[in-house]
């Protein structure tokens, strides 16, 4: 049966919370991290282990682990915010087991099996980070 709104109400949206951010927003804004940390293939980022983390968010290059790690560890922070995450817990579980078969810096190439497997939970990631899912970007 449809959903039916009571009169005079409108149905609730999927597109709900504070908004999320992107790896850009949450390097510029260690304070806005949560002091309990946040973990990513089992390691535990908190206090002034943040600074390396912001350290591997700005890096670029051929290592796709350092390309989910940014998209990941955004998109984990922005579940501590009271964002809608329905879209995304899923993806979040996968690449972080991923994460934790491939550690950061481990030099997964674009190229390899490894990449395949995970290039589309990092595409999912990032739509949320930039407020394209179920939680609005940040305005």
């Amino acid at each position: 049966e449809d959903f039916e709104a009571p009169s005079g109400e409108e149905p609730p949206s999927d597109v709900w919370g504070v908004g999320t951010g992107t790896p850009g927003y949450w390097k510029n804004h260690p304070e806005a991290w949560p002091a309990a940390g946040v973990t990513v293939g089992g390691i535990l980022y908190k206090g002034p282990t943040i600074t390396n983390a912001i350290k591997l968010m700005g890096k670029v290059g051929g290592d796709k682990t350092v390309s989910m790690f940014a998209a990941l560890i955004s998109a984990k922070l922005n579940t501590t915010l009271a964002n809608n995450t329905a879209c995304i817990l899923q993806t979040i579980e996968k690449a972080d087991l991923w994460m934790t078969a491939h550690p950061v810096g481990s030099g997964v190439k674009a190229s390899s099996p490894s990449w395949a497997e995970a290039d589309a939970w990092h595409t999912l990631l990032d739509d949320y980070n930039n407020g394209k899912l179920c939680a609005p970007h940040r305005s």
